[in-house]
């Protein structure tokens, strides 16, 4: 099986078969090897082995005649993966709020994909995902707020607090999906505990922008000391916010 390996990652594009997604997987294992990415290789290999055989075992139903196109490739500072099959889709919708049967013996690939991607964007159709994973300067992954996309809505659930130190990353991050024609944005703090000054202007900035795009801001899932921050800064006369 032909794949293309270049200095910024490795692509190919195979019938659809188990056997040909551990070729891909042995390539792109020695690509991140190679590079001194030993810290990404498990997600990495996970996040790409669950969307590959998701193509092959169901989008495909096992169809050899069937191909599936796979890309590990780094871009501006993030790893991005990328699998198509030529199936006719699923649910994505439902499934990216469904959290697995713990008696199951199937369906954790959406919910793996969430919880080891920084970024997780399906086609309409669900026979594309493209998954994303930030890097550091040096090289090293970093935490990122999980992104849900549909159409344009959008959740962002980021990972640390809201502060000056943070802002500058999670502003680009709001600002390029934005830019997407992202119109209703929803940012959920469970995992927030601060949200210092430097954290309100860019609530209030991401209200302004959507506002001038025709959409609207909702903050969820505040706690306690957030929401009387947030009120006494007169913030829920802007956008709306709830525990």
């Amino acid at each position: 099986m032909p794949v293309s390996r270049t200095q910024s990652g490795c692509k190919a594009d195979f019938s659809a078969t188990l056997e040909n997604i551990e070729e891909f997987c042995a390539q792109v294992e020695g690509f991140l090897t190679d590079l001194n990415y030993q810290e990404e290789i498990f997600p990495v290999m996970l996040l790409l082995r669950e969307a590959a055989t998701n193509a092959v075992v169901h989008g495909s139903e096992g169809n050899p005649n069937l191909s599936v196109a796979c890309s590990v490739e780094i871009q501006e500072g993030w790893l991005v993966i990328e699998v198509n099959d030529q199936g006719p889709g699923f649910d994505w919708r439902t499934a990216i709020r469904q959290e697995p049967d713990p008696t199951s013996t199937s369906g954790r690939g959406v919910s793996i994909y969430r919880l080891y991607a920084d970024s997780v964007v399906f086609n309409d159709k669900g026979n594309q995902v493209v998954m994303k994973k930030k890097l550091n300067k040096d090289g090293s992954a970093m935490r990122e707020p999980k992104v849900t996309k549909d159409g344009n809505a959008v959740a962002l659930a980021p990972s640390e607090d809201i502060v000056a130190a943070s802002v500058p990353d999670f502003r680009a991050r709001i600002k390029s999906l934005i830019d997407e024609g992202v119109k209703e944005m929803t940012i959920d703090l469970e995992k927030v505990l601060m949200v210092d000054s430097t954290g309100i202007g860019l609530l209030v900035q991401t209200h302004n922008s959507l506002s001038r795009a025709g959409g609207k801001l909702t903050v969820v899932r505040a706690n306690k000391d957030l929401l009387e921050l947030f009120k006494a800064m007169r913030l829920d006369q802007h956008f709306s916010i709830n525990a």
